[in-house]
């Protein structure tokens, strides 16, 4: 690749005519141009042997890589041809050298103080044309070089190959060669004709050839092979792929599934000790102590955001509370009497009703649920626990629930009320200025170009409408989430008071005009 951009940058100068005029006036003397006509006849032969060496070098590629040329010329050419045409063109190349040397020394004798003035024209045109074709010879050598290189690795080889190029020094216009000199090693002495050799680089080594390529099969014939890759890679696969993709996008960032992976984690912990082996402690200690209270109590406390599971966790510890000590004090009072019994449980009833009613139901309903145990365990004579015992039992594994609840609700997937009530009055706020905008819109589109049709002007009223109906349905919701943040415990102290008055001001529905 270096070869062929050098050539084409020579190449790129075009033909330096010798009998161009001057553009100062100076004409070049007659016997001056006596001596430059005897550099035509070896630029002329290094101009043959430069073309018939680019035709052995496009017979070599063509026959190497299998591309099909004029007449054929691929197919004649033979493992000797490159070293030959490097031959004429080195030959040519020295006759060009030698005649250049010598016209420019006779000149230069023939030089005299009167003709200083005198720019050499002439000779600096034909020494720019025979700079260039021995700068095109030198790199065409290295070209012959290469290519010979490549014909012997293409005739030794048992079948057809395709060289790749692979990152060596060559990328950087650098042979191996001069990377070697430039290291800080020893040098050895060498002749005045090896020194001539390395420094014009007319050669290349087969080593630096076989650096430069890489051998792969080319020709051969052509075998689709079934792969687990190129399998991936077809149309049906990667259309599952990414359907596959989507679906496990959305069920990893699903509520629902978040939820429920919470749910299902804290019951498996809180169940570890029912699966242990009966001979075990743990399995005694849940059947003895009620483990199943802590999993009831777990699933009654976890909710889907954090203020939730504390507003029930509270909730949950009052009525359990509320509920223990009633059964211990009906106990103390009534004992087995099956008739003072139920007349405290349906004292107790209306009680827990006005709970129920009020704004706090979830007292009630757990108070309600806790009464029965505590109170009809001992009294149907129901294992050996006494009601003092069981108080505490009662009381212990429902706190273990709600410790479990909390923990898992705050370290897995947390759903912060404060942000979900942010997110949502975003929401709140872009579809306002929406509708407002549509709105505005509207009244200009009329003042300025008339009423629209009827159609029309029913379906702009619907689109509004509809709009304006999802804005209620949010607002009512965010109020229900500002209602919740009050329950929420943060170590960050947040002002509930600024929200209030947002509230008032901002999530009032009102009708917009229409």
């Amino acid at each position: 690749l270096i070869t062929v951009n050098r050539i084409r940058e020579e190449l790129a100068w075009g033909k330096t005519v010798a009998t161009t005029p001057a553009l100062d006036g100076t004409e070049t003397p007659s016997e001056e141009a006596a001596m430059l006509n005897q550099l035509d006849d070896p630029c002329r032969a290094c101009s043959l042997a430069i073309v018939d060496g680019m035709s052995t070098l496009q017979a070599v590629v063509g026959k190497c890589f299998g591309l099909a040329l004029p007449n054929n010329a691929h197919k004649t050419v033979d493992l000797g041809d490159p070293l030959a045409a490097r031959t004429i063109v080195v030959n040519a190349q020295t006759g060009l050298k030698l005649a250049l040397d010598s016209v420019v020394h006779e000149i230069n004798k023939t030089y005299t103080p009167g003709r200083v003035e005198s720019h050499h024209k002439g000779l600096c045109r034909k020494s720019l044309h025979a700079a260039s074709l021995l700068q095109i010879s030198s790199e065409l050598i290295r070209a012959l070089t290469l290519a010979h290189g490549i014909l012997t690795i293409h005739h030794d080889a048992p079948r057809p190959y395709i060289f790749f190029p692979r990152p060596t020094w060559f990328w950087l216009g650098m042979s191996p060669r001069s990377v070697v000199e430039e290291e800080d090693t020893p040098s050895t002495p060498r002749s005045a004709t090896e020194l001539d050799t390395d420094l014009t680089g007319d050669s290349l080594s087969l080593d630096e050839t076989h650096a430069t390529l890489l051998p792969a099969p080319t020709t051969a014939t052509y075998t689709r092979k079934w792969s687990v890759a190129r399998l991936m890679r077809t149309s049906t696969i990667l259309r599952a792929r990414i359907r596959l993709s989507v679906w496990l996008k959305g069920l990893r960032h699903s509520k629902d599934m978040q939820f429920a992976f919470k749910h299902a984690l804290g019951i498996a912990i809180l169940m570890i000790p029912a699966v242990l082996p009966e001979s075990s402690s743990g399995k005694r200690y849940y059947e003895s102590s009620y483990g199943v209270w802590a999993i009831i109590s777990f699933v009654y406390v976890i909710e889907p955001n954090t203020a939730m599971t504390w507003r029930t966790a509270v909730w949950r510890v009052f009525g359990t509370s509320l509920g223990a000590l009633y059964a211990y004090i009906t106990w103390q009072i009534a004992g087995t009497n099956p008739y003072g019994v139920v007349a405290l449980v349906t004292a107790a009833e209306i009680f827990i009703t006005w709970f129920v009613r009020s704004s706090t139901p979830g007292v009630g309903i757990v108070t309600s649920i806790t009464i029965p145990p505590i109170l009809f365990i001992p009294y149907l004579g129901i294992g050996q626990n006494s009601i003092l015992h069981l108080t505490a039992l009662r009381a212990f594994q429902i706190s273990l629930g709600i410790i479990a609840a909390v923990f898992i609700d705050h370290l897995i997937f947390p759903k912060r009320v404060r942000f979900i009530f942010l997110s949502g009055m975003a929401k709140v706020v872009e579809d306002v200025r929406e509708l407002y905008i549509e709105l505005s819109s509207r009244t200009h589109e009329n003042r300025s170009s008339g009423f629209k049709s009827a159609s029309e002007l029913v379906q702009a009223r619907s689109c509004s409408a509809k709009r304006e109906l999802r804005i209620r349905k949010l607002v009512t919701r965010e109020k229900i989430y500002l209602s919740q943040m009050e329950h929420e415990i943060s170590l960050m102290p947040i002002s509930y008071p600024a929200y209030g008055v947002y509230e008032k001001a901002h999530l009032t529905p009102q009708s917009p005009p229409s």
